[in-house]
């Protein structure tokens, strides 16, 4: 399934059921279109066992672009964190 509402592009995953950012798999909008018309199931990168490095780097790399605050300028020592 391809869900399109205004600026979000998601998929959803045939195996899990779970909805996905296009941009977060790496899909473009002839990707989209592609699924959209295909019968051919769609795995999310979780099913597909790519989740771990690829999506934790890309939300790293987000949250860089977006932290105005600064809050993730300095990497976080385990006693910051346990605090």
């Amino acid at each position: 399934s391809v869900y399109k509402q205004h600026e979000t592009d998601m998929v959803q995953c045939d195996k899990c059921r779970f909805w996905i950012h296009a941009r977060c798999d790496g899909l473009g909008e002839d990707d989209l279109r592609k699924l959209h018309e295909s019968e051919d199931p769609y795995e999310c990168p979780n099913c597909r066992g790519e989740r771990t490095y690829t999506l934790m780097a890309q939300a790293l790399d987000q949250l860089q672009k977006e932290d105005r605050e600064r809050f993730f300028a300095e990497p976080v020592t385990v006693e910051y964190a346990l605090a």
